[in-house]
């Protein structure tokens, strides 16, 4: 069996509430109906978030139901979990369910404690559990537990979930490794927007991650990893994962600057990015003392205006500190010190205080990785 797993789609985001945004996400999600149609997987896992909101606009769900209608025209049938973006806050129905009665996609797991969260497809054990928050993990693992035993009498299952796994995702988890257990051949999860594979008993867990830069700090994973959705060859004992990449993402511009050299660096990137065919998103952060800011948004409107989607400006002022005072400051490291005490600690402290200052998210995120690393590391030892 051949599955296609996708995921945090958020269809109806409307970046910095722009149309264009909102129609970004419409155009990479017909992008990926397009690409599965060529790759021709016998299912489609999609785990969570195919709304960005439990109330989607009229078009998103228009987006939805067309696409996934062509891929069942072709016999491709669509699996789903709800994500917490698709869980209504009140005592509701997801939109989801509109689809089902539609017969474009079948929803797993919408209440996992009263229905049987499992599908069997061509002799396939699929299960899935709707996203829970960390209150709920208790339940959680003995669901995952109740699921397991029944996958071990088929010979290939797939489980999908909208959580994050702790020894890979410290800063948002609800499930760590040991919880998860095996009789599955490929893990589809959901929720976390960076694409990540790794081995786990005789399987694959598999983070499709989102299908377009929601957030920015999301945009420096991209550049490394892409976005898009996995392919997952179940056809042998051991599955085998290819990435396939989205090729309509809009490009962001991260761009930091000194303010005396402003307007060169506006002037060099209005070269630069002409004739794009998408216009980019810049995000602009001006550093320096006695910073006139309504000069520098006449720059950017006089260079950049129609040549850029839009800009995110910021400020960082520089303020002068007597040596006085800065003598007299207690150092940050030594606050530290008094307030954690702990040398280890303190040091994660400040390498991570470090990265945060320079807005590099994701150096903050390995540091704090390997720091859980060498503490497991240290436990078993």
């Amino acid at each position: 069996m051949l599955v296609a797993h996708v995921s945090d789609t958020h269809l109806g985001f409307r970046q910095y509430n722009l149309d264009e945004r909102e129609e970004d996400i419409y155009r990479l999600f017909n992008e990926f109906v397009e690409k599965v149609l060529a790759e021709k997987p016998d299912v489609i896992v999609h785990t969570g978030d195919l709304f960005d909101q439990p109330r989607p606009p009229i078009q998103a769900l228009r987006v939805a139901y067309h696409g996934f209608r062509r891929l069942r025209e072709k016999g491709i049938r669509v699996y789903c979990i709800l994500g917490d973006h698709d869980i209504p806050k009140r005592r509701s129905e997801p939109p989801h369910l509109l689809l089902r009665e539609l017969g474009v996609v079948d929803v797993v797991g919408v209440d996992p404690f009263r229905e049987e969260p499992f599908r069997v497809v061509n002799g396939v054990f699929v299960a899935g559990i709707r996203s829970l928050p960390k209150k709920y993990s208790h339940q959680l693992i003995s669901l995952l537990n109740s699921l397991a035993n029944k996958a071990r009498g088929y010979e290939r299952a797939i489980l999908m979930l909208h959580q994050g796994i702790r020894e890979h995702f410290p800063y948002s988890y609800e499930l760590e490794l040991q919880h998860i257990p095996s009789g599955f051949n490929y893990y589809a999860l959901g929720h976390i927007h960076m694409r990540k594979w790794f081995y786990l008993h005789d399987g694959i867990v598999g983070y499709a991650g989102s299908i377009d830069v929601i957030r920015i700090d999301e945009w420096e994973e991209y550049l490394r990893n892409g976005k898009g959705f996995y392919l997952v060859d179940l056809s042998s004992k051991e599955p085998v994962i290819h990435r396939v990449d989205l090729e309509g993402i809009r490009e962001h511009i991260v761009l930091e600057v000194d303010y005396s050299l402003v307007e060169q660096k506006i002037r060099e990137l209005a070269k630069n990015i002409m004739g794009s065919r998408l216009k980019p998103i810049l995000h602009l952060t001006v550093r320096g003392r006695r910073i006139d800011k309504s000069h520098v948004q006449r720059l950017l409107l006089r260079l950049l205006q129609g040549r850029v989607l839009t800009w995110r400006l910021r400020f960082e002022e520089e303020k002068k500190v007597p040596p006085s005072i800065r003598e007299e400051r207690i150092s940050i490291e030594g606050l530290l010190k008094q307030v954690l005490g702990d040398e280890e600690v303190v040091e994660l402290a400040l390498k991570l205080l470090e990265a945060l200052s320079r807005g590099d998210v994701s150096s903050a995120v390995r540091i704090t990785e390997e720091y859980y690393k060498s503490l497991e590391q240290s436990s078993r030892g």
